[in-house]
């Protein structure tokens, strides 16, 4: 993230600048952002004015608006808007039509447009109007522009100057922003479902907020962000371009499919990472000046060994296995509490220094409750006595304790755990399920846990008390494509819950062991993130030549082969019936079969497969008033069925 990236909303100059640049052969990012050498002027400067008396209509008032309406209907429609804005003081200038004081538009049902070359010197908020389907070219909003439920609306216009905050709340038509646009203060961004990308080089002078952007797959490059930046609720959002500057925090929330993040990021304020459940490891050269807070992302397990935190570092309920053995520069406390995969703690965490809060130095805390080390760990870091550091290392601050290990069933987790309990209520438990069945990366066992406990503190109120349980150690099996996302659901369910009263049913997964892992062209599970998918959609010439370099082992074509360990053969089966099956895997068995024939036959049964959906894509592709039709029929159908849970669950906490 290198300081000094200029803002990219460049007016006509820079915008053939970019251009150009686009079409030649060298051309990147960074080019174009080099480009631009100045930053977007206020439409109301003198530079704007210019620009705008050349494209000025000399009588763009409002009468003249209404009554250049191509019908009665539409003008009439423009009469109510033009009634509304003249409750306002207006006066017509050379550079446009300016409206005093703060406007509110709402609930104009028939509205599609406004009138061009506005400006207005207060706030603007536009509210319910349904039909609104863009904004004029050259809005000028010296105050506040905040846009609400415009369902249709699809352009903000060419050039949008707000020189306070922007927001866009519930404007599902929107795909993008202006690439020329001026936000002054803070831009929000909410429940926008169809938005998908934004402009490169977008510059927001104050906070940036994204919340529920589900079709938003990147950040864009060149993004600079003057105060902090929020995205949450993104589930589309798969990495973080390398090019962008944030002055204050990050924070990324809920994002399930952000796998990457830039190397040699450097973060200026705080990073909060929640829930980004396919993040892995860390960049290599990952620099956080304040806090670095990574909370149940659960895949995450590499830590670089160059990361550097100016304050604390919080990794709770992630993969990690081990540090690097090279001390790391971490200025603050360090919190892995629920890093059940952690068998060690490096011996240069005895040696840090004391913490600097500014005014004194405190000893170092190092929380490390419910982690996977040993109990002879757990039971030589609580005797040391170190000058600097302080381990805790179980849950109420008494030391190492026994230890059972407990092998269970799905639906019997509550009676094992208390038969243990009963002979010694405040204890080490270590729980496994029998032969590793069901458990998906820790997460649905550390679920059956904490409502099994639930359950005993119901039932069983004599027994032990709340926050004595002690440690408890997780045996996951291999992964289980998606399930991690359910568990996030069970999580905020069985939170809610247990915290206010039973409104949401906890859901339970269901997964079809044939179709768990589904191997990739590598062998590894198929995954986006991995660049190892066959695309349904894609041509067929290209689905061959992917499916054609699906990697097999060295056998020559007159060996036998087993089908059992064949990637090639684990995709047929998902295609073909049992006899099928058993075909192909004789003529494995048997030899004289190359790994290329059976890659023919795999092409054959895909293509056979999914030719009736790619037919009907094809159709829905040439129909898209169709499919909006549907998403709309649909989302309206769901919000039905949701609203009595949702409005159960505000009553719940109290808001009803």
């Amino acid at each position: 993230m290198p300081n000094g990236i200029g803002r990219a909303a460049p007016f006509a100059q820079n915008a053939a600048d970019i251009q150009e640049l686009h079409s030649s052969q060298n051309y990147s990012p960074v080019d174009a952002l080099s480009k631009v050498s100045n930053p977007l002027p206020l439409m109301s400067s003198p530079a704007q004015n210019s620009r705008l008396k050349q494209i000025h209509v000399a009588d763009n008032h409002l009468d003249n608006w209404v009554n250049a309406a191509p019908n009665a209907q539409e003008r009439g429609w423009r009469a109510n808007l033009a009634d509304e804005l003249k409750q306002n003081p207006i006066h017509i200038r050379e550079d446009g039509m300016h409206i005093e004081g703060n406007v509110s538009l709402s609930s104009l049902s028939k509205i599609t447009s406004l009138p061009d070359h506005l400006i207005f010197d207060g706030d603007l908020n536009i509210m319910r109007m349904p039909n609104l389907e863009k904004l004029p070219d050259n809005l000028v909003v010296k105050g506040n522009l905040e846009l609400h439920e415009c369902g249709q609306l699809k352009s903000l216009g060419q050039y949008l100057d707000v020189q306070g905050a922007l927001v866009i709340n519930q404007c599902h038509q929107l795909l993008t922003l202006p690439s020329l646009m001026n936000v002054g203060q803070d831009l929000h961004l909410i429940d926008n479902l169809r938005l998908r990308e934004l402009p490169m080089g977008l510059m927001v002078n104050g906070n940036l907020y994204i919340s529920d952007c589900q079709q938003l797959g990147s950040l864009p490059e060149g993004l600079r962000v003057n105060g902090d930046a929020k995205v949450e609720l993104c589930p589309q959002l798969t990495h973080l371009p390398d090019y962008m500057n944030i002055k204050g925090n990050m924070s990324f929330k809920y994002c399930i499919m952000l796998h990457s993040m830039p190397e040699n990021m450097k973060v200026n304020g705080s990073l909060e990472l929640d829930h980004c459940l396919s993040l892995a490891e860390l960049p290599n050269g990952l620099e956080v000046k304040g806090s670095l807070e990574a909370k149940s992302c659960l895949m995450l397990a590499k830590i670089p060994d160059n990361l550097k935190v100016g304050e604390h570092l919080t990794m709770t309920h992630a993969a990690i296995q081990e540090f690097p053995q090279q001390p790391l520069s971490i200025g603050g406390h360090i919190d892995l509490t629920g890093c059940a995969s952690l068998r060690q703690v490096p011996e240069w965490f005895h040696t840090l220094p004391a913490v600097n809060d500014g005014s004194s130095e405190i000893g170092r805390r190092i929380n490390l409750i419910n982690t996977g080390l040993s109990l002879e760990s757990i039971a030589d870091l609580s005797s040391l006595h170190l000058p600097n550091v302080s381990y805790r290392v179980d849950s109420d601050g008494e030391g190492a304790r026994t230890s059972k290990a407990i092998v269970t069933k799905h639906g019997s987790e509550a009676e094992d755990i208390l038969k243990v309990l009963r002979e010694k209520p405040n204890q080490s438990l270590f729980i496994r399920y029998q032969d590793n069945v069901g458990i998906d990366q820790g997460g649905l066992s550390r679920q059956a846990f904490a409502q099994a406990y639930k359950q005993l503190l119901t039932n069983e109120k004599g027994l032990f008390t709340a926050g004595k349980l002690g440690f408890f150690e997780l045996k996951p099996q291999a992964f289980k494509d998606q399930k991690q996302h359910l568990e996030v659901a069970r999580d905020i369910a069985i939170k809610f819950n247990s915290q206010y009263k039973e409104v949401f049913k906890i859901p339970e997964p269901m997964i079809q062991e044939e179709v768990a892992v589904v191997p990739g062209v590598d062998g590894q599970k198929m995954s986006k993130s991995y660049d190892n998918t066959i695309e349904i959609f894609g041509s067929k010439k290209q689905t061959r030549k992917t499916i054609m370099r699906i990697v097999t082992d060295s056998k020559t074509l007159e060996e036998p082969k087993d089908p059992d360990t064949c990637n090639v053969f684990a995709l047929y089966k998902l295609f073909a019936n049992p006899e099928e099956c058993e075909k192909l895997e004789s003529r494995y068995r048997a030899g004289g079969m190359g790994y290329g024939d059976a890659k023919k036959e795999l092409v054959a049964k895909f293509e056979e497969h999914f030719a009736p959906m790619r037919k009907r894509r094809e159709e829905l592709a040439n129909n898209i008033d169709y499919v909006e039709s549907v998403l709309q029929d649909g989302a309206a159908r769901a919000k039905e069925v949701i609203m009595p849970t949702l409005a159960a669950a505000r009553n719940a906490v109290g808001l009803e």
